[in-house]
């Protein structure tokens, strides 16, 4: 999850980051598999996490 965010903090606001480029680097290149359900789950999961925190 920690690679996800790196990923999206890098690349906020450059342009939209298509759901095959965060598969593929932030998982595949790193010898994980993903697909559009698990990304979803961990995006789901990171959003949960990041607005607890700010309570």
């Amino acid at each position: 999850m920690a690679r996800l965010l790196q990923y999206i903090f890098n690349h906020a606001g450059s342009r939209m980051i298509e759901d095959r480029d965060i598969m593929v680097e932030v998982f595949e290149n790193y010898g994980l598999k993903c697909s559009k359900q698990r990304l979803w789950l961990t995006v789901t999961t990171l959003r949960t996490t990041a607005s607890l925190s700010r309570k």
